[in-house]
């Protein structure tokens, strides 16, 4: 019989680990686009974590990861009952 390998990588598989192609793979959204959106949306007043989801239009799964990203870098304050603001040692603007 002829039979093809089955450990053989679907061909958008090196893509994918390498992020090639991060709008396709990440919902029509890269990271830093999400990133860039959470910092204008905040400010010092806190705001709720669901609210910023549904403000942003995406899904609090795609959300909560850069959540943690820019809280551990920082630039995000994460408060009592799930609010969040800007850090005060945050850059308003990017330079």
């Amino acid at each position: 019989p002829d039979h093809k390998p089955d450990h053989a990588p679907a061909p958008d598989r090196a893509a994918q680990a390498t992020d090639a192609r991060p709008a396709a793979r990440n919902g029509g959204t890269v990271p830093r686009d999400i990133d860039r959106r959470i910092l204008a949306l905040l400010g010092p007043s806190p705001v709720a974590q669901d609210q910023l989801s549904r403000d942003l239009g995406l899904p609090a799964a795609r959300v909560a990861p850069r959540l943690v990203e820019l809280e551990l870098s920082g630039r995000i304050c994460r408060h009592a009952g799930g609010l969040l603001s800007l850090s005060e040692a945050a850059p308003t603007s990017p330079h």
